[in-house]
């Protein structure tokens, strides 16, 4: 009896939530307006994927926290030294510019053009002039309050005497790099070097947000022929048109790893500032760390020995002192590539 009288209680209430669950309107992200947007946006370093920009006025008052704090998601291939400032004008004209972090002083020429918001999507427009081609750079807006205007760039197009060039488009890159890892796959070959004596069985490290992209130096008698024109680029060093990602490259700020016995890395890195001359060659250092690798689940695991970490070497990790691990998503004898976790 006490049984039935509760269900009598609770069957109205769960009809009534259902409905009000139904008629609940489904929350939506609010869309910006164009003339929300326009005023001078800061954004620390050079354009990436991903951008935050920062409000003119919260910049100036904030800047150093800002640097600071923008610096844990910039990790990699970034120009501390510099900012760069975005100038949307009400007029639907638009200037863009690099200028020096410390004097706040030009770093180059300003550029020029147009700007238009629709479907929740930036186009920048540039027309060519004699010094410059004409651009266009679609963003997407990921987000956006009085504060932050947070950009992706998802395509950038030149074009000269009527031929476009399409220099990036992040859905075609998608797509290779996806490719690529099938075509990759994961073999269970050790990684441990086959040159000790002079150092010529190294892993060059690039840099790509959340993944590195690592491939091994190839020898003269080596033949990789077999494998497809997109993964033989990779192989050969180009990976600038495989990777899902708009990030500026700084070929100095590159390392090489030599997995040695006994779960040894060596760690090779340029040392900043020490070429000589115009095409001067910078120096070399070492630096040894261990690493541990675990076949069955795919994972790699980094950790420093010597808390005396060169700054040029914690610019290659996410989290600068602290032990690394990725998830390894493809690897052969040539390229490995794995996601910073």
């Amino acid at each position: 009896m006490k049984v039935t009288k509760l269900l009598r209680i609770l069957i109205p209430i769960v009809i009534l939530s259902l409905v009000w669950s139904c008629n609940k309107k489904p929350e939506t992200k609010a869309t910006p307006k164009a003339q929300n947007l326009t005023g001078a946006w800061i954004l620390s370093g050079l354009l990436q994927t991903n951008n935050s920009f920062h409000a003119g006025k919260d910049w100036k008052n904030n800047h150093a926290a800002i640097m600071k704090s923008d610096s844990i998601k910039i990790f990699y291939n970034q120009r501390s030294d510099l900012y760069t400032k975005l100038d949307l004008k009400a007029n639907n004209q638009f200037t863009t510019q690099l200028f020096d972090i410390k004097t706040d002083s030009a770093f180059d020429k300003a550029i020029s053009g147009t700007w238009k918001l629709e479907n929740n999507q930036l186009k920048l427009s540039v027309k060519a002039t004699k010094e410059q081609t004409s651009l266009e750079q679609i963003f997407d807006v990921t987000d956006y309050n009085d504060k932050v205007l947070k950009l992706k760039i998802i395509k950038e197009v030149t074009s000269e005497v009527g031929k476009s060039n399409p220099n990036y488009d992040l859905a075609d890159r998608q797509k290779k790099f996806d490719n690529i890892i099938k075509e990759i796959g994961i073999n269970q070959n050790d990684l441990t070097t086959k040159d000790l004596e002079y150092n010529s069985d190294f892993w060059t490290v690039g840099n790509f947000n959340d993944h590195q992209l690592l491939t091994r130096r190839i020898g003269q008698d080596q033949d990789i022929s077999k494998y497809s024109k997109d993964l033989q680029s990779l192989i050969y060093g180009v990976p600038w048109d495989y990777v899902p990602y708009y990030e500026p490259i700084f070929e100095n700020r590159s390392v090489r790893f030599s997995f040695l016995p006994k779960s040894k890395l060596d760690i090779e890195y340029q040392i900043d500032g020490s070429a000589s001359g115009w095409c001067g060659t910078p120096a070399q250092g070492h630096y040894f760390g261990t690493y541990h690798y675990n076949k069955t689940n795919k994972l790699m695991e980094i950790s420093f020995t010597d808390p005396k970490i060169p700054k040029e070497v914690q610019r290659t990790f996410r989290y600068g002192n602290k032990s690394q691990k990725y998830q390894i998503l493809a690897k052969n004898d040539y390229v490995m590539i794995w996601k910073k976790l």
